[in-house]
């Protein structure tokens, strides 16, 4: 591979090509072939047994170089970085692919540049700690609240399902009686009242019985991904289960609730520290000086938004944009919620990525050793499931930034 050209472009962006031989496309092609050629079905032949040849002369070049393309994307923006020496940050996007005359395969893909950063003030920052007092209405809505979570989930079989009640559903979508993609799941669990999907679909399962299935009628927000935005669909449903939180009752004694105080007494000391680091951090990222790329913040809320959907159960092949309307997320809870979030997170990590420059913090031996024991016990964890779950270099990583952390907020005092 060779690099054919670099651009770095006033976005703070870089855009790159680098280039595949004619032999290092024909070796990998073949490669590729071999590692997948059990997928390929070719009349005459067992699976698995067709020559190289025989495969392109069915399939054709087009559809065996999409291999070498999803197997190099990943190398080919490593040896991109490597040659240039050009310092990244986030992940690069490929706006084009092609194969040469030549049979030389070239890739096109551009990235977010590394922003400079100036550090201010991080060590000595001043803030105030403010704890509110506990009060009786306090205590009664946490006594309330433990209620509603000692209740135990049970599942319902006498009734309809109602607002607040947990359905186990299959789900599948079309519009124009053609199943469109991201539309379909089996066996989800869906909160009805969460407002985690698009308006109307959760209030069309009210009333449903468990074996029921039934059609309902959705149109998708004018916002929504350009191929479903504004258009009537229908939602094919199958109700298998309802679940509901059955409250159980507590004896409340003065004892108790003076365990209730205390906890939280300490819950409210724990929040005001909290509020006072996020004061201090805020402080050192506004002394600060660093310019961020519409693009790099778009990055990171899309990844956010991808994680917590991942952790919700979702698909994660579905398209982001049917990710983020599936959630409800539009585009003003997008720019004035998840684009701030996103930011602040890209700015704290290049915080504290400059402290440990400027500061030149290792991470020695014990240091980590005791970074990953604080951190097993954190998560309530053994430390061999720490180890295991990390490898040396990133408990180092994380080390360093846990004292970088620490270099900020040990510093600070309280007005």
């Amino acid at each position: 591979m060779y690099i054919q050209s670099y651009l770095e472009k006033e976005n703070g962006t870089a855009v790159i090509q680098v280039v595949m031989t004619a032999e290092e496309l024909d070796r990998a092609v073949h490669e590729e072939y071999e590692k997948k050629k059990d997928l390929y079905e070719i009349k005459g032949f067992e699976k698995g047994q067709a020559p190289f040849e025989k495969a392109l002369e069915v399939y054709g070049e087009t559809a065996l170089y999409q291999n070498v393309i999803n197997a190099m994307v990943g190398p080919v923006y490593e040896f991109g970085v490597a040659e240039t020496g050009v310092k990244t940050i986030g992940r690069p996007v490929y706006e084009d692919v092609s194969v040469t005359p030549e049979k030389e395969m070239v890739f096109t893909f551009s990235v977010s540049l590394y922003p400079e950063v100036t550090l201010g003030q991080y060590r000595g920052l001043k803030a105030r700690k403010e704890t509110a007092a506990v009060t009786e209405e306090d205590i009664m809505q946490a006594i309330a609240e433990e209620q509603a979570e000692n209740g135990n989930t049970v599942e319902v079989t006498d009734r309809p399902a109602r607002l607040g009640d947990t359905v186990i559903i299959d789900f599948e979508g079309f519009l124009d009686g053609v199943p469109f993609d991201g539309g379909k799941a089996e066996g989800y669990p869906l909160e009805l009242g969460s407002h985690s999907f698009v308006p109307g679909f959760e209030e069309q399962l009210v009333g449903m019985n468990i074996g029921e299935s039934k059609d309902i009628d959705i149109t998708f927000p004018t916002n929504y991904t350009p191929d479903l935005a504004g258009k009537a669909v229908v939602f094919k449903i199958k109700l298998h289960k309802i679940m509901a939180q059955e409250e159980t009752p507590l004896e409340i004694s003065e004892e108790y609730k003076a365990s209730v105080r205390a906890a939280l007494e300490r819950k409210m000391q724990e929040e005001a520290m909290d509020n006072f680091h996020k004061a201090i951090l805020g402080q050192a990222m506004e002394n600060m000086e660093v310019a961020l790329t519409e693009r790099l913040i778009r990055e990171n809320a899309e990844a956010m938004i991808r994680d917590y959907a991942g952790r919700m159960g979702l698909d994660p092949s579905t398209p982001y944009e049917q990710i983020r309307q599936m959630m409800g997320i539009d585009e003003d809870a997008l720019k004035e919620k998840i684009y701030p979030a996103a930011e602040e997170q890209i700015r704290l990590d290049l915080l504290i990525n400059a402290i440990i420059r400027e500061e030149e913090i290792a991470a020695e031996e014990e240091a980590v050793a005791d970074f990953a024991a604080r951190m097993a016990g954190g998560y309530g964890v053994s430390l061999e499931e720490i180890r295991n779950h990390y490898d040396e270099e990133a408990l180092k990583r994380l080390c360093k930034k846990d004292i970088a952390l620490t270099i900020i907020l040990d510093s600070a005092t309280e007005l």
